[in-house]
């Protein structure tokens, strides 16, 4: 508390100043809202004028380079999980503290209206090259970024992430094989493009039996290349996974496939586009109609419980 009670001090000192959670626990998260936090900014939507930014997070982050991004714009102060839940419960009706909110998936004018708003720095550039050259990709060369949402890093990463061991199975439903983009991958090595497996803690490596296609989420992975890789892409081909935020901030066209829930689409229909996931009935013993999924509230499902008692 003691803590707690020098950081809010230290802020209150200042004359003009607004205070923002940035939510680091989990990679879609922290760029999505941090992302919508400032497109509002540069569109003039949200006006604090000569009022100093000042974020406060949680240690450790899901992604250390991402927040180092963030810190070339504003001031973050980070604290051990418990002690940023607290200051966050305490802040809550603040005059001073800005809640961004988590409501905003359909702001498609704001997504029109705004540019890209995080940048890379020369620095950062020449480590990219580097990367993909390490990955056989040279600089004339064209690569696509495929992923596939598995359980393993949320099952590797909880404690670390939320200060004990969380059971995330409950939405196992939105998990794929990386085998589903076989065929795909195929497709784009066959016009000259490299493809790109992304991913984190994976435990397994695939075998495509082809040289073009790059296994980084075993063989290469980093922070850094999680945000370089997904931003530099030709397009990303992923699922419904915090990753797939990566490329949409940075305006990089994106497939989603095997979409679920049918409710949580990411808008901005120039640059994403979503398969929706074929929903079987072990009852009806067929797929689903989506008269059938959008009557039944199917398509609002967010557990694998309710899909199971359906």
């Amino acid at each position: 508390y003691f803590i707690v009670y020098c950081f809010l001090n230290l802020v209150k000192k200042r004359k003009k100043f607004i205070l923002i959670k940035v939510d680091s626990s989990r990679i879609g998260h922290l760029l999505y809202f941090t992302d919508f936090f400032f497109r509002t900014l540069s569109v003039g939507t949200e006006k604090f004028e000569d009022h100093e930014i000042i974020g406060f997070s949680q240690k450790p982050s899901c992604n250390d380079y991402f927040m180092n991004i963030l810190k070339r714009k504003i001031r973050i102060y980070s604290f051990n999980v418990p002690i940023f839940k607290f200051i966050f419960q305490s802040l809550k009706g603040a005059k001073f503290f800005y809640n961004i909110p988590v409501d905003n998936y359909a702001d498609f004018d704001l997504r029109k209206k705004s540019k890209v708003v995080f940048k890379f720095t020369d620095e950062d550039k020449k480590r990219g090259r580097s990367l993909l050259k390490r990955m056989g990709i040279g600089e004339n060369d064209w690569f696509v970024c495929f992923h596939a949402r598995s359980k393993e890093y949320l099952k590797t990463n909880s404690k670390k992430l939320y200060g004990s061991d969380l059971d995330f199975s409950y939405h196992d439903f939105r998990d794929q094989s990386i085998y589903d983009f076989k065929k795909a991958t195929e497709f784009i090595t066959s016009k000259g493009g490299y493809a790109i497996r992304m991913g984190r803690d994976e435990p397994n490596k695939i075998n495509f039996n082809n040289e073009k296609v790059i296994d980084y989420a075993t063989n290469y992975w980093s922070e850094f290349g999680d945000i370089y890789l997904s931003a530099h892409c030709k397009f990303f081909l992923g699922s419904n996974a915090g990753i797939t935020v990566a490329p949409f901030i940075f305006n990089v066209p994106t497939i989603m496939t095997n979409y679920i829930p049918l409710c949580g689409l990411i808008p901005n229909e120039d640059t994403v586009r979503a398969v929706p996931c074929k929903i079987w009935s072990k009852k009806y013993n067929n797929f689903l109609s989506y008269k059938e999924i959008f009557s039944n509230k199917i398509w609002s499902f967010s557990t694998s419980e309710e899909y199971e008692k359906a």
